[in-house]
């Protein structure tokens, strides 16, 4: 693939995880949104390492 649509992969993904952030931070006491938010994380993570994102796949920001 393009270098330049990885880029833009890469940044789509950091949009994608940080709007997951506020949503995980506005359910505050509804717990199913709470855990599916979690699991979404879980699998962004997997894409930023499949995406070559190492140390934002580890939760490093």
């Amino acid at each position: 693939m393009e270098p330049n649509k990885v880029e833009d992969l890469r940044r789509r993904l950091r949009t994608l995880r940080d709007q997951t952030r506020e949503l995980q931070q506005a359910a505050g006491d509804f717990p199913a949104l709470a855990r599916n938010t979690s699991r979404i994380q879980a699998s962004l993570t997997m894409i930023a390492i499949d995406l070559g994102m190492a140390q934002e796949g580890r939760g490093e920001y």
